[in-house]
Formats: C-alpha cells, structure tokens, sequence
C-alpha cells in the first residue's frame, strides 16, 4: 500500500495533464472551425401590421352577432383581434353541416383567422370577465377586417388566441 501513491501518483497525473492537452487542443479546433463559419447575417424584425388589403367587406353586424360573407359565399379570410379587457368566446350561431368552426377563445390582446367559404355565416360574441360571463355585441369586443381569395380553403380556424405576428406568418405561408 505505501508504494501505491508512488505508482498511481504519476498515473493520475499523466491522465490530467492528458486531459487537459485534448481539451484545449479541442477548444483550439472549435475556435478554428468557428473562424471558418461566417457569423450569421443581422435579422430585421419589424412588428407585424395587419396586412394593407384587410379591408371591411364580407362582413356585417346584425342582432349583436357578426354575419360573414353576408353579400354572396365568396372565399374570404378574416382576421379577429379582441379589443375587450376580457376573454372573449366566438361561437357559431346556425348549425352549417360540415362548416368545422364552432367556437374560438380570444384572450385579451389575441388575434384569430378564419377561412370562410360559407354564406351569411353567424358568430356571436360572450365577453368572460370573472366572475361573470355576458353576450355582448361583437364590434364591442372584436374588430374584423377581410382578405378576399381565390382559393376556398373551406371553412376553418387557422390561428387561435395568437400574437398578430403569427396570423401574418400564417397569411404569408399561404401566399396572402
């Protein structure tokens, strides 16, 4: 045992000093590689807007609910922003076989789009400030703004109870 120290001491140290000389020479390559990569280029993020062609067609107000695509059953997506200090519920009014939008929640601040090929399709709008809960006038809680398109999409819920920069990414990845 009194030997083992001298045996095993210069193991030891042989094993560190080894370690030490790959990890730096380890690091040394890193740095070496790193250099090669050029550094990548600056990102610009502008904060999203609502698109310039979002304009106030397709849509109407009537008995407190919004009625989408009023005029005809043309392809359209709407975009909904809650504007209340509360939580907001969209539900469908008319039962639409096959229509796939029941209801949505907007918190506060959020954004919604919808594709809508149906005609004179209702919503109505249930404002949620605890502790209670009341059936308000949608344009009270909600702004809307259409984008007319070519391509029907059905009707559906893109992006729910989201930042406007992801209705925007969703609009774009769309070619809209």
């Amino acid at each position: 045992m009194k030997y083992m120290r001298y045996i095993l001491g210069p193991i030891l140290f042989s094993c560190v000093i080894s370690y030490g000389i790959t990890a730096f020479a380890q690091s040394a390559q890193d740095t070496k590689i790193a250099q090669l990569i050029p550094p990548p280029p600056e990102v610009q993020s502008t904060p999203a807007s609502v698109p310039q062609n979002c304009g106030k067609d397709g849509f109407t107000v009537q008995d407190k609910q919004l009625i989408f695509n009023n005029d005809q059953a043309t392809p359209r997506v709407f975009l909904l922003h809650n504007t209340s200090q509360g939580i907001v519920m969209l539900s469908h009014v008319q039962s639409i076989s096959g229509a796939g939008v029941e209801q949505s929640k907007l918190d506060q601040d959020k954004w919604a789009l919808i594709f809508m090929s149906a005609s004179n399709f209702s919503m109505g709008c249930m404002l949620y400030k605890p502790p209670s809960i009341s059936y308000v006038p949608c344009p009270s809680v909600v702004s809307v703004c259409s984008i007319p398109t070519t391509v029907s999409f059905g009707n559906m819920w893109v992006v729910e109870n989201s930042s406007l920069q992801k209705v925007v990414d969703a609009l774009k990845i769309r070619g809209m």
